[in-house]
């Protein structure tokens, strides 16, 4: 397994969802492979990255969603205080 045609499909969508580790745990749980040996043909998949092996680019979570996510949790807090008063 030298080339990224050759590492497991599990592994390749691992790695084009940005889980290098995930990545390698695969191979060494599944595939009996070494710490080292997973480390190093993850690593030289990742190198491999081309238009055949696409890499996802990690999403953001927007600061509205944040935001809107704080609120509703003041909103439950107050709710639960004013209760329990």
């Amino acid at each position: 397994m030298t080339s990224t045609h050759d590492l497991p499909s599990e592994v390749i969508d691992a790695l084009r969802k940005g889980r290098k580790i995930e990545a390698i745990k695969l191979l060494r749980e599944r595939h009996g492979v070494g710490l080292k040996e997973a480390k190093d043909m993850v690593e030289a998949g990742e190198g491999k990255a081309g238009p055949d092996f696409p890499m996802e680019e990690p999403k953001m979570e927007t600061g509205i969603g944040r935001l809107f996510g704080l609120g509703i949790l003041i909103v439950m807090l107050y709710v639960l205080y004013r209760t329990l008063a």
